[in-house]
């Protein structure tokens, strides 16, 4: 997860943009992928570009993609965010509820795009072409393993279309999670 505040001073138009190349990532980010909390430490937002091309993105139940708290009445109306991709996948319940992106003002007003709208409507800044919304994992991805602890077979896909890494192509991991450092055996 990228946290980040805004910017001291007003960005100038097609410059410094926060930009995301993406491609072929596995990206779980269950706090969501990034959040920008404008306050003392930057007031000014600064646009979100995300490029992603076959990708799949795992964000905790209910929790947005990209999420803007502390805007102004006057940066409200202007676009932040810029999603451009194809052949994404983002694994989301049937009803497709859960927030892509979430805008909240000042006075904690928040404006909510879905991945719905994405289908239905797909606003202005988003040109996300044939996304998916299953990720047909081998196993479910599991809960009791803190994140840090994943290893590649984890997130191993099922099917003839798959996003994400491709295991074949990532350096051999120097050791696996069976491997137990506990403190338990020492005398």
């Amino acid at each position: 997860m990228i946290e980040t505040g805004g910017s001291m001073q007003l960005p100038q138009p097609k410059s410094g943009s926060i930009r995301l190349s993406l491609q072929r990532l596995t990206a779980y980010v269950p706090r969501g992928l990034l959040s920008m909390r404008l306050g003392v430490g930057g007031i000014h937002p600064v646009a979100i570009e995300r490029q992603a091309e076959e990708s799949v993105f795992v964000v905790g139940r209910g929790v947005p993609h990209v999420e803007i708290t502390g805007i102004s009445r006057e940066d409200e109306l202007q676009s932040w965010l810029r999603l451009r991709g194809a052949s994404n996948a983002y694994e989301a319940d049937t009803t497709l509820s859960d927030p892509l992106f979430v805008v909240r003002d000042q006075a904690g007003q928040k404006t909510t795009t879905t991945l719905n709208d994405l289908i239905v409507n797909q606003p202005d800044w988003a040109d996300e072409r044939t996304p998916r919304w299953v990720v047909r994992w081998s196993q479910p991805l599991p809960d009791s393993v803190s994140v840090s602890r994943l290893v590649p077979a984890d997130f191993r896909q099922d099917g003839s279309l798959f996003a994400g890494f491709q295991e074949k192509s990532l350096p051999k991991m120097p050791m696996q999670r069976t491997l137990d450092f506990s403190t338990t055996d020492l005398p």
